[in-house]
């Protein structure tokens, strides 16, 4: 058998009329023309390839599903609260916050995830109910308003005083939960021209409730309804763009101490994650990368998971972060929130430019 046979135009008619229009088997093939079957075969795709044909072949088409690589993006700067949990929320802390944000005139927001507790639907251990006999029934409660045109300034203070005392709790039930839980998202679109809503392991309470899937937007409809200043994605996370490069605004799967330097380590942006309920900060091992967890807005002792029994473990710490011209200030109730303040007032505000490092 040949190798090194030199084919004419005819023979290269004939191989291809049996390889494409018979089934003659490669050896076959290839003693009509004095050569192997693998030298056959060679020559097939050497002519074929030469003319762009090779084998015939239909493309592959692209997956029907969605890729998940288009989370939601901000730029500048941005008060990061995470891990709000309405209506179990630290109202003191997240006003403090909301004010300096205010004073910074920051417009943007975003909520890193855990935006509602859903502590109704939770897989927590049963809680024991706080008893409050002197409740004021609904009647009784409309009468006493009644009478408050009746009264002057100072005796009007001293009965809603008195009327907050004997409020009714709250019901443990979803609804009362989203209507209190609304009220405080709505106050709080009033500050912000766009608010991102991460998504949190909380929101997979509702699912789990539900038992069907639903999308990002049925969640944003059920919890704030069509509010334009809410946004929302199928995302734990979110992006932020500075002038110090980018912030990924996370809720990751992991709670660890190292999980903020992992994930600075695997994307190359700073991160300022929720979920751990833990505050730290630090860099990644480049030195170039803020790694933060940001603590969370959640109020302790309305856990009664984390406030009614001993669990030996670390309290939640209360933080939010402000990024302000790339540059992360850190929030928590140890804040010298006056000092902050008066850092920001006219003529007296620090710059970070983006040659600067973050060291």
């Amino acid at each position: 058998m040949r190798r090194n046979k030199k084919w004419d135009n005819d023979e290269i008619n004939l191989l291809k009329n049996l390889v494409e229009n018979t089934k003659t088997k490669w050896d076959d093939i290839g003693s009509q023309f004095g050569v192997s079957g693998e030298v056959a075969r060679a020559k097939y795709r050497y002519i074929t390839m030469s003319k762009q044909k090779a084998y015939a072949f239909t493309k592959i088409q692209e997956s029907p599903y969605p890729k998940f690589d288009s989370p939601l993006e901000q730029t500048g700067d941005c008060l990061i609260l995470p891990d709000t949990e309405f209506p179990y929320h630290h109202a003191e802390f997240i006003n403090l916050c909301l004010e300096l944000a205010s004073d910074w005139n920051v417009r943007n927001c975003v909520i890193a995830g855990d935006v509602l507790h859903f502590d109704s639907i939770s897989k927590w251990e049963a809680n024991w109910k706080e008893e409050n006999s002197g409740d004021i029934s609904e009647k009784a409660h409309s009468r006493l308003i009644d009478l408050l045109p009746d009264l002057s300034e100072s005796a009007q203070e001293k009965l809603l005083a008195v009327m907050d005392e004997f409020e009714p709790s709250c019901d443990n039930d979803m609804g009362t939960e989203v209507k209190v839980s609304k009220k405080a998202l709505l106050d709080i679109a009033n500050m912000f021209d766009d608010i991102v809503y991460v998504i949190g392991n909380h929101d997979g309470r509702f699912l789990s409730a539900l038992n069907s899937p639903m999308f990002a937007e049925q969640l944003k409809q059920f919890v704030v309804g069509d509010n334009p200043k809410y946004r929302i994605a199928p995302y734990y996370y979110s992006i932020l763009h500075t002038v110090s490069g980018d912030y990924r605004i996370t809720h990751p799967v992991s709670s660890a101490q190292t999980a903020a330097v992992t994930l600075a380590n695997q994307f190359h942006q700073h991160i300022i994650m929720g979920h751990s309920h833990n505050y730290s900060r630090t860099l990644d091992a480049s030195g170039k990368y803020w790694a933060i967890q940001a603590g969370c807005c959640v109020d302790e002792y309305r856990l009664a998971y984390a406030s009614q029994r001993d669990r030996g473990v670390k309290r939640h710490a209360l933080g939010a972060v402000i990024v302000y011209n790339g540059y992360p200030y850190d929030l928590s109730m140890t804040t010298d929130w006056n000092a902050l303040k008066g850092m920001f007032r006219e003529g007296n505000r620090i710059r970070i430019t983006a040659t600067q490092d973050v060291r």
